[in-house]
């Protein structure tokens, strides 16, 4: 990959590891509060053995859940990347450049004085054409390489 093995990629390792940890941490705390309210099962808010018991049960069965999906679909990585690739890049810089020029057409007139109108026009310009361009590269890059490992015979579930 990009960083040789050695001590730098195993730290960068771990760093992901912690960052993955986190990220999955406070993510299913949202969704698993969610599905309580949703189900009312207000039990699972409680502070109490019961309360803990169905916090535990779904949690666990969340993450089980996600477990099943993420290996049993082939290529799961690659596709990973697919979605990276389509959808980064644009929620990023494309779209909220060219809702800003939406937006400044809608009303009509310069959002700023003078220079700074246009130079920001120009600017939205430029990142939608250079943002649309990363898509259309990441996305056939990305779809070459799912049809290298498919034929390769990579990405069987688990």
């Amino acid at each position: 990959d990009v960083i040789p093995e050695g001590g730098w990629s195993r730290g960068a390792s771990v760093l992901m590891l912690l960052h993955i940890i986190v990220s999955y941490t406070i993510t299913q705390q949202v969704l698993a509060r969610a599905l309580l309210l949703l189900g009312g099962f207000h039990c699972g808010f409680q502070r109490s053995a019961k309360g803990r018991l169905v916090w535990f049960a779904l949690t666990t069965t969340l993450m089980g859940c996600a477990f099943v999906m993420s290996e049993s679909i082939p290529l799961f990585s690659d596709f990973v990347s697919l979605m990276g690739s389509l959808l980064s890049t644009q929620m990023s810089f494309t779209y909220p450049c060219a809702l800003f020029l939406l937006y400044r057409r809608a009303v009509g007139v310069p959002l700023s004085p003078g220079w700074v109108d246009r130079g920001a026009v120009w600017a939205s310009y430029v990142v939608v054409a250079i943002g649309v361009g990363f898509t259309v590269q990441g996305t056939l890059c990305n779809v070459r390489t799912i049809v290298q490992h498919a034929r390769s015979g990579a990405g069987v579930p688990f």
